[in-house]
């Protein structure tokens, strides 16, 4: 079956089961080891068990076709498409000039109408200091800034799209693990009962395991609501809540951990956000809007040329009169002034916003480092060393050095340790993404909302957006994530 009628590749069964990069199949055979010793019985078990499992080939969404879905489907693209054929028009608009005037008089020298005269007339307003220039070449900017407007939200789309898939890719193996996790524990329980049949146990050892058995179910539970949650919040982004509801096709735990550099990272930041350059064309915008307003303290000129026949006198007459305000009093100031403190304010906001970027940039790399680390030492030191716990667990066991309790204290850590191994995995991809994505995030925003805001120490970035919306500030100064809590 092909989700949503797109053509979607069929992955092999073995290679959907490889949840881990290390430890997985040593975990096995240890826990095999474990079982083949309490009952010859729970061997055959575990060898169908664990081909019972592994998933049928099956139709699985790629990231680039979610990607592409996204494109056509998620409505916040349209809008800044708009947006930017809006500040077109409005850059033609303004550089039209005004019509002329054409119009009809007469006029009757007594009731009878025997004297009388008619003519017709043509007006024109000129406009001086090639405002009409000034006012295109301030909409310009405009009109890249919705360009750049339209470019991020683009780019936070595919950001956001890449993240959930990452997000339901994570779930997808967690709850691959938490299968195996339950059919371990299940066979324990088994194992246990017989054993305290044949009054080798305690009933401690049976509770042990019961607990053991209902917390790794609760685990289950808990990793299929994560699944159902990632998979609602996948298609939300890409715009297409009806589609064909199918797994996502790669692996999490494979390849290289990404590198980033703080300097180099940075650098590239500045250099390439269109948030950067969204802030820098709003300023160009305002001090053309101020060069405009300078002009408008010189008045436009008024034409009329007036053509009238007396038609008791037999003659013609032509007038014309040019009339300009004189700025004696109104010299624009008001505006000039204004549009002035305009031009301050959007040149700080340059700076306010690189310095916003920086800084969420440091909790980005925060967030990076924190999750590298943690895949590095799961990797090289907690997984090992959980795995051959779980081994000197069972050898101590069958010598009758240990009880069974610590037997499922071992394979709970070394569940523990996988599950944690997929969920820092997990984070260091995703900000990975959000680093080489240039920050942007939020698909679900419109894209007047895209601007960058510092990050917020000991709460979500969620509830400072929605306070500053609340207060009623400016939509220029909002940040560019809001449907989500970062």
């Amino acid at each position: 079956m092909r989700p949503n009628g797109l053509g979607l590749r069929r992955i092999k069964s073995g290679r959907a089961a490889q949840l881990m990069e290390i430890g997985w199949r040593s975990w096995v055979v240890t826990s095999g080891v474990l079982f083949l010793t309490l009952t010859p019985a729970i061997a055959q078990d575990s060898r169908s068990d664990a081909a019972a499992v592994q998933p049928a080939p099956e139709a699985r969404w790629t990231l680039q076709e979610l990607r592409e879905l996204a494109l056509s489907n998620n409505p916040t693209i349209g809008q800044a498409s708009s947006s930017v054929d809006m500040a077109r028009g409005v850059q033609t608009q303004v550089g039209l000039y005004p019509n002329p005037q054409v119009g009809y008089l007469r006029s009757d020298s007594n009731q009878g109408g025997a004297t009388r005269s008619s003519g017709a007339f043509f007006g024109q307003e000129i406009v001086t200091k090639q405002k009409l220039r000034k006012a295109r070449d301030s909409e310009s900017w405009e009109v890249e800034r919705g360009n750049l407007n339209y470019q991020a939200q683009t780019q936070r789309v595919l950001n956001d799209v890449e993240l959930r898939y990452l997000d339901l890719l994570g779930a997808q193996q967690s709850l691959q693990l938490a299968h195996r996790l339950v059919q371990i524990a299940q066979r324990g329980l088994t194992a246990t009962e017989k054993l305290y049949d044949a009054k080798q146990v305690s009933k401690s050892d049976v509770l042990q395991a019961r607990i053991q058995l209902k917390t790794v179910l609760i685990t289950k539970k808990e990793t299929e609501a994560r699944l159902n949650a990632s998979w609602s919040q996948l298609i939300n982004v890409v715009g297409c809540p009806d589609i064909q509801r199918a797994p996502v096709s790669g692996e999490l735990l494979e390849g290289e951990i990404p590198e980033h550099e703080w300097e180099a990272t940075w650098a590239n930041l500045v250099a390439s956000s269109p948030l950067l350059r969204a802030a820098e064309a709003r300023s160009n915008h305002f001090q053309g809007q101020y060069q405009l307003e300078v002009a408008n303290a010189t008045p436009n000129a008024n034409l009329q040329i007036v053509a009238e026949r007396d038609h008791a006198q037999q003659f013609s007459t032509i007038s014309t009169l040019i009339s300009m305000p004189i700025p004696v009093i109104n010299r624009n100031q008001g505006n000039i002034s204004r549009a002035a403190a305009e031009t301050r304010e959007a040149a700080a906001e340059i700076q306010r916003t690189k310095l916003a970027l920086r800084d969420q940039l440091a909790e980005t790399f925060r967030r990076y480092e924190t999750s590298k680390v943690q895949v590095q030492e799961l990797k090289s030191d907690i997984l090992p060393d959980a795995e051959e716990n779980l081994q000197i667990a069972n050898t101590a066991y069958r010598a009758a050095e240990a009880s069974f309790l610590t037997v499922l204290t071992a394979q709970k850590t070394f569940f523990e340790a996988n599950l944690a191994y997929v969920d820092a995995w997990t984070e260091l991809r995703k900000v990975s993404v959000e680093i080489d994505g240039l920050l942007l995030t939020g698909g679900l925003n419109p894209a007047e909302l895209g601007t960058a805001l510092q990050s917020q120490p000991g709460g979500g970035q969620r509830r400072a957006i929605l306070n500053q919306m609340e207060n009623g500030s400016g939509s220029r100064m909002l940040p560019a994530a809001l449907q989500t809590g970062g």
